[in-house]
């Protein structure tokens, strides 16, 4: 039985339900983190709350929990997990709007845990293919639910035989990847051959 955590209580996944007038669905209006966990305890998970919080404050939301609060919360939703390790995501919603836009009311905020998705070792082994998709996210900064980009790049490299699309400008500097961290070495113009890698 999967269990989450909505709004100040512990629910079976099909228990959380969400107004469908709230804005997170109407107009795409939330943020949200991912935090995986070693050993059942959560990744850095101070610093990705502060993140998740600075998101919120980008796109005009207040979280309606404390960090600790979150916090707690987060490790409410572990107990009840019965596999070794997981992914949790914590998505913050604008709330119920009666005019779809300005007025709201009743800023949401759940927990859902997933089994943790582990990279197949030939990955690293063999390398994969990725593509190239032009996108510019809107509000870079913040992690919010507007992922239309994300979904419509993953077609592309599904297409394609990809498994990951990186997110490029017009210059064509490469941004970051849809779903993956970029980690690279910049090589500049030195004398001596072995200087200048970052």
């Amino acid at each position: 039985m999967k269990m989450g955590w909505m709004n100040g209580r512990i629910l079976k996944e099909e228990e959380m339900v969400l107004s469908v007038r709230d804005l997170g669905i109407l107009r795409g209006l939330g943020v949200f983190d991912f935090i995986r966990t070693y050993d059942k305890k959560p990744f850095h998970l101070e610093d990705h709350l502060k993140r998740l919080e600075y998101s919120a404050s980008q796109i005009g939301i207040k979280l309606p929990y404390s960090i600790i609060e979150i916090e707690q919360a987060m490790l409410e939703v572990l107990d009840y997990w019965d596999q070794k390790e997981a992914g949790l995501k914590i998505v913050c919603t604008g709330g119920t709007s009666l005019d779809k836009l300005k007025e709201k009311e009743g800023v949401n905020l759940f927990i859902l845990a997933d089994p943790l998705r582990t990279v197949p070792p030939e990955y690293y082994e063999k390398g994969v293919k990725v593509i190239t998709y032009p996108h510019v996210r809107n509000h870079p900064e913040a992690k919010s639910l507007n992922y239309i980009a994300a979904m419509e790049a993953m077609g592309k490299a599904r297409e394609e035989s990809a498994e990951e699309a990186l997110y490029m400008d017009k210059t064509g500097r490469v941004l970051e990847g849809n779903h993956l961290q970029l980690f690279y070495l910049e090589r500049r113009s030195l004398a001596h051959p072995l200087q200048g890698y970052t």
